[in-house]
């Protein structure tokens, strides 16, 4: 069957062929495998469903241990490559050579000829099961995978065919398939579809799969789950953190066996699938258990108390670790909850309190309140990650700072507390969990602006690229560098000064340290450097440009003054750069972000090679930009791949040099697209169509949907034929109305 190898030693005759309308029988939707629950390959199974890559027989049975035809073969494996579209299309086409029945497969047959893989005069021979010795050849045939130069090592090397044994070992060097217990490969024997579903799930995982099914999949660290919302945030490495919903059918595997989402821990780390609708349908990892109680798992959480919400009768906690990671609990009706000795209602629990909180079967079924030790003194040294305060007693103690800390009193944030303040400590497990400031030092900094209406204020911004305002004293002394008085609206921006705060936390007494302080500059951003040391280059207005270099906890602030990172910087942003003295910048001010940003509705997209997007502007005008290869796309937050952009949403998209380098779907759930309908489910009500960019995405129908035909006229979801090329509006991602053009 394989070109230029003697694959099967005898022609077989045609066996009964299956009568099925496809290489896999169409599962009912929704509907659950009745025969693999305790199956040993039942995760594997449930993989390949979710991925879509095989599926079950009707009446809910998948058959695990039923043998797999050649044909059946061949068809999952163009699905995982992500070709089963092509493949349907090659039925159509006229081919001088017989194809044999079934009419399911002759798309499947045209395909692996055109690879190169098949046989065009062997085809009848593809009915018959597949031998484990067929399955390596047909493997390496579809990934195109070249033959070893070895001889397979099992002790049953002898009785695999010479033409075979280039193939066998390609495929175990590269960890698809693998021996049995002895050490043998057991060439002859007919594979099942459970060990089928095996094989596909290695051939994903050692990235020969598709495009389209790697883009169905993310690998990361669990850093929060919300159990009242069904959502799970995966920390992708240094890629930042993906958030997605989980779908009512979603399938969670630990250590190969069903769990549920209680089970999954915080930091294990985690393969999520997903469904055209992004949502999550499958989770595998290694279990982490945390205990056991009463036979029921258990697992327990500490930190700090972001809410406490109520909703259709149940409380919800919202939680941040000590990782500054946040999960939400839903709150069981029984809870217990203590604190020093007393049992508390659930009202005691308030924003900010430190708790720990025990989970079993996917509820807070305890909490307690953490024990902490208080200690009172000066701040010696601080930063970002470790507090050394000393008492009055001249004793000194450090502790470990969490993401999570809160902080009170005359300071609010942690970043703005300095050296020489008096503060009262809360520690817990040598942590400092609250730090309340009880009296600020002499802050320093440069003056930003001064408001001299109504209650006078002055904002400095501190050493750390923080910026705080205070308000002034009306009898407020002002000394210059050389110690005289001058007037509180004679202070310039720029100048570094010292305040002096009263018992009412007004300035009562500014000192000019440096007139000219460390100065700014400003100019649009010509390139951003993130790689290694931090870098920026600006032009300023005489059209010189000059690189600086940044430091790592840089300050930056959008034009509506709110943080931001160093990375969502674009070129031909206007800013302003503060710069300490040193010369390199430590904070960053936004002025004008016009002209680096464009949004519109997506007029026509091409992935692959040399990507493009076309927007249509509000004005009608419509614009192609070229896609940069290191851009990346979110939607709602959460990290997309280009291929889910629908041709109709709503986007903006941010222009480096001229490129697009990131591109944000703000709408693609109420808006109109068009498309070629390639597959109606009756059933489920589902529509899956193809757009002119060659992507394809499946909708359900609303409640009451319209669907109309070319002449207008109203008909049934039966009435649609695949080749139909259709206008689609959606409503909350639902297809409202449907026209045929």
């Amino acid at each position: 069957m394989l070109k230029n190898k003697v694959l099967f030693p005898i022609i077989l005759s045609v066996a009964v062929l299956l009568a099925a309308a496809g290489p896999f029988a169409a599962e009912a939707a929704g509907e659950t495998l009745l025969d693999i629950n305790g199956h040993w390959a039942q995760q594997y199974i449930a993989e390949m469903c979710a991925s879509e890559i095989v599926t079950g027989y009707p009446g809910g049975l998948y058959q695990p241990d039923q043998s797999v035809t050649r044909l059946e073969l061949l068809a999952s494996l163009v699905r995982v490559l992500g070709q089963d579209e092509q493949a349907k299309n090659l039925a159509r086409e006229t081919v001088d050579y017989y194809v044999p029945p079934p009419d399911w497969g002759r798309g499947y047959l045209i395909w692996g000829v055109q690879r190169g893989m098949l046989d065009k005069n062997l085809l009848e021979q593809m009915a018959g099961p597949a031998t484990r010795a067929e399955v390596a050849a047909l493997v390496c045939g579809a990934l195109q995978i070249s033959p070893g130069s070895g001889e397979p090592d099992f002790e049953d090397a002898g009785q695999i065919a010479p033409g075979y044994r280039g193939l066998v070992s390609a495929v175990v060097d590269r960890k698809i398939m693998q021996g049995f217990p002895g050490n043998v490969f057991k060439p002859d024997d007919e594979i099942t579809r459970a060990q089928m579903a095996v094989i596909l799930s290695r051939i994903i995982d050692n990235n020969f799969a598709g495009a389209e099914i790697q883009f169905q999949r993310y690998r990361g660290a669990v850093s929060s789950i919300d159990f009242t919302n069904q959502l799970i945030t995966l920390k992708m490495g240094d890629y930042g953190y993906l958030n997605k919903i989980l779908d009512d059918d979603c399938e969670i595997y630990l250590k190969e066996k069903n769990a549920r989402l209680t089970d999954l821990e915080l930091g294990d780390e985690v393969t999520i699938v997903l469904n055209n609708n992004e949502r999550v349908v499958f989770i595998k990892n290694t279990a982490q258990q945390n205990g056991t109680e009463s036979g029921t798992d258990y697992h327990n959480y500490a930190g700090r108390v972001d809410s406490l919400t109520y909703s259709e009768g149940e409380y919800s906690l919202h939680l941040t670790d000590f990782d500054g990671r946040q999960m939400v609990f839903p709150v069981a009706a029984a809870v217990t909850i203590n604190q020093d000795g007393y049992t508390k209602e659930i009202y005691s629990v308030n924003q900010n309190d430190f708790v720990e909180v025990r989970i079993a079967e996917s509820r807070i079924t305890e909490i307690n309140f953490l024990d902490t030790t208080k200690f009172e003194g000066t701040v010696t040294s601080i930063n970002s990650s470790k507090l050394t305060v000393r008492n009055d007693d001249g004793e000194k103690e450090t502790w470990q700072v969490p993401g999570n800390v809160v902080v009170e009193g005359s300071t609010e944030e942690y970043e703005d507390i300095e050296n020489g303040s008096l503060v009262e400590v809360k520690v817990y497990d040598g942590k400092a969990i609250i730090i309340e400031v009880i009296e600020e030092s002499s802050p320093e900094g440069e003056v930003d602006s001064l408001d001299t209406s109504g209650t006078w204020g002055i904002t400095i911004i501190k050493d750390n690229g923080s910026s705080k305002k205070y308000a002034v004293d009306d009898d407020v002394v002002v000394r210059n560098n050389d110690g005289d008085v001058i007037d509180f609206e004679d202070l310039d921006t720029g100048k570094r000064v010292r305040l002096r705060l009263n018992s009412d936390d007004y300035v009562d007494l500014i000192k000019v340290i440096d007139e000219a302080g460390n100065g700014y500059v400003e100019g649009e951003i010509y390139s951003l450097d993130t790689s290694g040391a931090w870098g920026i280059t600006i032009t300023d207005e005489d059209g010189d440009r000059k690189k600086y270099d940044v430091v790592n906890d840089v300050t930056v602030k959008n034009s509506d003054g709110d943080s931001i990172d160093f990375e969502d910087l674009d070129t031909g942003y206007m800013v302003k750069l503060r710069l300490n003295s040193d010369g390199d910048v430590y904070r960053i001010e936004v002025i004008d972000e016009s002209g680096s940003s464009v949004s519109g509705t997506v007029n026509n997209l091409k992935t692959g090679s040399s990507p493009w997007i076309k927007i249509e502007k509000s004005s009608g005008s419509i614009a192609k930009y070229y896609i940069s290869n290191s851009a990346y796309y979110t939607r709602n937050g959460s990290s997309i791949n280009l291929r889910s952009i629908v041709i109709g949403s709503e986007v903006e998209i941010r222009l480096n040099n001229g490129k697009v380098v990131k591109i944000i779907v703000t709408d693609d759930l109420n808006i109109t697209l068009q498309g070629e309908i390639t597959d109606i489910n009756v059933s489920s009500k589902r529509i899956k169509i193809r757009q002119e960019s060659g992507n394809s995405f499946s909708y359900y129908l609303a409640n009451n949907a319209d669907l109309e035909n070319e002449d207008g006229d109203e008909i049934e979801l039966e009435d649609l034929e695949e080749g139909w090329d259709v206008e689609i509006k959606l409503e909350n991602g639902k297809i409202e109305k449907l026209e045929r053009k």
